[in-house]
């Protein structure tokens, strides 16, 4: 089974102004963001978290490589001078994807240190399988949660976003990234290149289907 493996692309749409990808910049920084990641029931540090991270500067969005915090739960955030805004969004099997978002130009001012609360993920699964009944190996998998707007600020974990996995030999998938919440209001499909795509399903009211993701015996067709 591969795990849940997110996407830009909603971010991408989501974010203030044009996306640019950069890994090397010249860009002044005038202090860091220390980032404390710690579980919302236990508090204890999670380790190892990777932060999808990008900064907006004069209307230019920018993505950088992501930021992976210590063995102690610990991440340093640079923070450029001249921030319009920074968006970091955390990825950790088990736990909910979550984003922090600050808009300095706006009045928001980013802290020096922030403790980055992660909720338990739900654990959603299920099958591909292709009009013969056949297992399908190799399709994508995707959910999208649709929250209400507006989302809670600067942190939550539910808010718009691509969440992908694909399906192995057995037809079989998994995400455990998604949030409570989150789960609440998804919209998901499956597709692979040699078969019609199933319909973009809206899950929210669908009790049925919220109990077969969640005992992963759900089934794409």
């Amino acid at each position: 089974i591969t795990a849940g493996v997110t996407s830009q692309k909603q971010v991408q749409s989501n974010f203030s102004s044009t996306p640019v990808r950069e890994t090397n910049s010249a860009e002044t920084t005038s202090h860091l963001l220390v980032l404390n990641i710690v579980t919302a029931d236990s508090g204890q540090p999670v380790p190892n978290v990777e932060l999808d991270y990008w900064i907006s500067i004069n209307g230019v969005s920018t993505h950088k490589d992501p930021l992976r915090a210590t063995r102690f739960g610990v991440c340093n955030v640079p923070v450029p001078d001249q921030a319009a805004e920074l968006r970091l969004t955390s990825q950790m099997d088990g736990f909910a994807s979550t984003r922090l978002d600050w808009l300095p130009d706006r009045g928001e001012q980013i802290p020096a240190q922030y403790t980055l609360q992660l909720a338990r993920a739900v654990r959603l699964g299920g099958t591909v399988v292709g009009p013969d009944g056949n297992p399908v190996a190799g399709a994508t998998v995707h959910f999208e949660p649709r929250p209400p707007s507006p989302q809670s600020r600067p942190q939550t974990s539910s808010f718009p976003w691509n969440f992908k996995a694909t399906s192995d030999a057995n037809g079989h998938w998994q995400i455990n990234r998604i949030g409570k919440d989150a789960f609440q209001t998804i919209h998901g499909d499956a597709s692979h290149p040699d078969f019609v795509a199933s319909p973009f399903s809206d899950y929210s009211d669908d009790s049925v289907a919220q109990t077969q993701l969640l005992a992963g015996t759900y089934g794409f067709h």
